[in-house]
Order: structure tokens, then C-alpha cells, then sequence
């Protein structure tokens, strides 16, 4: 190979920009990215999600250097497996880094990360590298996906996913393998930058620690015809027969991508979406999407008679950490009188991670209390 061709091919290798590992923490068995110098943190839920919860604030971190920290989820969003967290207290300089676009499939980029827990040896984080294979697509609730080619392993999760320049793409979620088992098998799924810029303002600002997805109208049904995605059964404005051509400023390639779409985003009252068809746009509303899992309180309605009392507080709970007091005899729940567990039951029925539950009770001295427990998981 002569000189000329070698300084061409050098040239042609783009050079990182940063430090791989700037920016990057060891978050329990994952990783995790610094997106603002004052300690915000973006990781994945199901990272966190059995060390920490809205109810439970302590929880440790550690910089790419060990350096370890005491941190708090801020929110997170279960369905779009998004968390963000907050370092607490002094915290020496901290390196941040911001979401950018994405640039076209074949990009070079680079991955951070923990996998299978090998740099809690020595808290080193691994770096892989490979090309990122598409550009903005919809898989499974990862409604702003990119997909690449760089090696990624459990303990990969929440971790960076860098172009050529150090710019945040996203954070690595997912694997796909055909055996089943969660090992590389050349194919990461990274939660999209886009997808990160519309979370975070919701993220920052919640006041219950979880982020609810929209979801589509009730009734709506969709399918795949012959000239692109159909609507089968009319909601929200949308007709039998239309043909929907985007769903939140996305193309709909599929009746399956097009319902995903309309939880691209996060769900607040009176939200609508944007809806092309072939002929018009249609600003349907939306429903708030389900949070999986059981919502908990944790504590026991005890029923005696005429009266329930509070029994059992579990600790590190929501009920625990407001301090409820055992044996207080309830009084009201969502405002309304309750004396047998069935009342109970039935007030709180309906109510998902993340949705406030009103307490008032008085204990055995007389004393009055009030306060306001928000669901959380049930681990």
C-alpha cells in the first residue's frame, strides 16, 4: 500500500473528541450519562428500578473514576424506560454531555459502559465501537429508537451511546438475540436523543416521580392495507377508511408503529396529537397510557369495628416515608368517609404508579393527621 493511500485512509478515521469515558457513571449494576455539570443523570428505568424508587432517595453512583456519590431519582418514565437522577450534595467538577441529532445510518459511533459488571473490579468503564444501522425507527415502547452494531452486554444499559464527536445520540437500552438470552448478538437498541429532549422537561418538572406516556383514543383500531395504515374503527376524529400517513410528525410505515407513536411523547389533560392523512391533519386526543406494575402504598387497612385503622407499614415505603402512624384510625380516603376495608378498595381502585392517594386519620391521643401518598411500584 503506498504512502498516499495509508495518510488518505488515516484521514478518513474520524478522531473522538473527548475523553470515551467523560460524562459516563456506573449506576448499580449499569451506567448511566452526566447531561448537565450540576448532576443531572440519565439512565434506564429498568436500571434503577429494583434500587430505587421516588419513596426510596438514596442511592449511590459512581463517576468513570470511582469516585462514588450519593444520588436521587428525580422521575422516571416506565414505559419509555427513561430515568433521571440528581447528584446530592458538593460533587467535584463533573464533565456533561448533551443530546445532538443523529447522524445518518453507517455513522461511526461509540458505547459506554458496565457490561456484565466487569468495571466493578476496578471501576473501569469498556468502550465498543461500530456504525449506527438506522435512523429514527419505532421498536416495541421504544417509540424513538436508533439501532447500531457497537458490542453491548448487560450492564451496558443506560449507558452512552457517542458519534464521532462526543455528541449524546441516547442511552443504550435494549439487545436483540435470537436465542433469547440477553448477550450481544451485533444488534443495540439505544433510546433516541429525540426521545430524551421530549422526557426531560417533563422529567425535571414532576411532582410524583413518575412521567406518564399519551396513548391513543379509546376505540381507535388500525391495520395494515394495501396502500398504507388504515383506520378500522373510528376515534378521536379519524374516520373508517382513512389512510394515516404520520402520527406525531412521524411517518407511520406500520399499524403497529402508528400506535407507538402516539406514545412518542409524554401525556398531559387536553394533550392532542397530530395526525396526517392521506387528505388532512387531524388533532386527535389522547388517553394516558397504563404504567405497568402494582401500584403500592405500603401499608394495611385493618378492619375493626365501625373503624379501620392503619397496620403494618412496610419500610422504605410511601407510607413510611411520610412518616404514617400505625394503629391511627382512617378517617377518609380521596376525601371520602371509610369504615370497612371494602371502601378502601374501591377508592383506590383505578389508581396506577404515580397517581396521588389522599389520607386523613386520627390517632389514639386525638391527634388529627393528613397527607398525600403518590403509588409507587410494588417491588
Amino acid at each position: 500500500m503506498n504512502h498516499c493511500l495509508i495518510v488518505l485512509l488515516w484521514l478518513l478515521v474520524p478522531v473522538f473528541a473527548i475523553e470515551p469515558t467523560d460524562g459516563y457513571v456506573f449506576v448499580g449494576g449499569g451506567s448511566g450519562v452526566i447531561i448537565d455539570r450540576d448532576g443531572l443523570i440519565l439512565t434506564c428505568h429498568h436500571v434503577i428500578a429494583s434500587v430505587c424508587a421516588p419513596h426510596r432517595p438514596n442511592l449511590e453512583i459512581r463517576l468513570a473514576d470511582g469516585t462514588p456519590l450519593p444520588a436521587r431519582l428525580v422521575a422516571s418514565d416506565p414505559v419509555g424506560d427513561i430515568a433521571l437522577l440528581q447528584i446530592v450534595g458538593e460533587h467535584p467538577p463533573l464533565k456533561a454531555r448533551q443530546p445532538v441529532d443523529p447522524p445518518g445510518p453507517g455513522a461511526p459511533v461509540w458505547v459506554v459502559g458496565n457490561p456484565f459488571g466487569l468495571g466493578d473490579l476496578d471501576d473501569r468503564a469498556s468502550v465498543s465501537t461500530g456504525v449506527l444501522s438506522s435512523g429514527l425507527v419505532v421498536r416495541g415502547d421504544y417509540a424513538g429508537a436508533l439501532i447500531h452494531d457497537a458490542p453491548v452486554n448487560p450492564g451496558n444499559s443506560g449507558g452512552p451511546l457517542y458519534n464521532a464527536t462526543g455528541g449524546l445520540l441516547g442511552i443504550n437500552g435494549a439487545i436483540r438475540s435470537r436465542t433469547g438470552f440477553r448477550i450481544n448478538s451485533g444488534i443495540g437498541i439505544t433510546i433516541s436523543s429525540e426521545q430524551l429532549r421530549r422526557l426531560l422537561p417533563a422529567l425535571r418538572d414532576s411532582r410524583t416521580g413518575f412521567v406518564h406516556r399519551a396513548a391513543p383514543p379509546a376505540g381507535l383500531t388500525l391495520k395494515d392495507g394495501e396502500n398504507g395504515v388504515e383506520v378500522t374503527e373510528a376515534a378521536g376524529g379519524l374516520t373508517v377508511g382513512e389512510q394515516i400517513r404520520r402520527v406525531a410528525g412521524r411517518p407511520a410505515t406500520s399499524a403497529a408503529g402508528a400506535w407507538q407513536l402516539f406514545s412518542s411523547g409524554p401525556w398531559r389533560p387536553e394533550l392532542t396529537v397530530p395526525v396526517e392523512t392521506a387528505t388532512r391533519t387531524v388533532q386527535v386526543p389522547v388517553l394516558r397510557r397504563r404504567i405497568p406494575g402494582l401500584p403500592w402504598l405500603g401499608v394495611d387497612f385493618i378492619e375493626k369495628t365501625g373503624r379501620i385503622e392503619f397496620s403494618g407499614v412496610e419500610d422504605g415505603s410511601p407510607a413510611a416515608m411520610v412518616d404514617l402512624p400505625e394503629g391511627a384510625q382512617v378517617l377518609t380516603v380521596e376525601g371520602a368517609p371509610v369504615t370497612t376495608r371494602l371502601d378502601v378498595l374501591r377508592l383506590v381502585e383505578g389508581k396506577e404508579p404515580g397517581d396521588p392517594v389522599a389520607l386523613t386519620w386520627r390517632t389514639a391521643d386525638g391527634q388529627p393527621g393528613n397527607r398525600i401518598l403518590i403509588c409507587a411500584i410494588r417491588p
